[in-house]
């Protein structure tokens, strides 16, 4: 961690730009402790994660991973693209729905938790924590002269997400993880 810390200016904005189209990058760098087992090493990044992070960064509308349990859909979801999203200003307003909606707030806050507490983070994108809107469901980050804010709401799947409108944003960006197909069924019955 202390060899990031130390770059030069030079050496922190060439890193910065390969992070910005590398998630795989970003998250081993930025977000390496969310890559880790209990023994504190690191995961290989499999196929699976690879694709992941390719699919999140091509930003196709209507896409939908689908893989089995353990490959880290979830923390690649809801934690490291939305963080990647936030430092590189890539969506405007985010919201994450996972099956129920303590879930959905547990997603937003390891969100909150990296923004407030990651050093390294803080070190490449700045203190992005807002003193405005900053709740166990919501959040606006910081605007910075050279930054937007940004919106991330969590909602569970029951919680309508459709007509949201930020100021004059829209809903850029919907995050859907978690939901399983007796739900889906559920509300296909109705």
């Amino acid at each position: 961690m202390s060899n990031v810390l130390n770059l030069t200016q030079h050496e922190k904005q060439v890193l910065m730009h390969k992070m910005e189209h590398d998630l795989e990058l970003f998250a081993r760098i930025v977000l390496g402790h969310h890559l880790r087992n209990d023994a504190g090493f690191s995961y290989p990044v499999c196929d699976a994660q690879k694709t992941v992070c390719d699919m999140l960064l091509q930003y196709r509308k209507h896409t939908c991973i689908v893989l089995p349990r353990g490959i880290g859909k979830s923390t690649y979801s809801t934690a490291i693209y939305p963080l990647h999203s936030i430092a590189y200003q890539k969506d405007k307003f985010i919201v994450i729905i996972s099956e129920t909606y303590g879930q959905s707030k547990y997603f937003l806050e390891t969100i909150k938790d990296e923004l407030e507490n990651n050093e390294i983070f803080r070190y490449f994108y700045g203190n992005l924590k807002s003193p405005d809107k900053w709740s166990e469901d919501e959040i606006e980050t910081a605007t910075l002269p050279w930054r937007r804010a940004i919106k991330i709401i969590a909602r569970g799947a029951g919680q309508r997400a459709r007509g949201l409108k930020w100021g004059q944003n829209r809903l850029h960006l919907l995050l859907w993880t978690t939901l399983s197909l007796s739900r889906i069924r559920r509300r296909r019955s109705r």
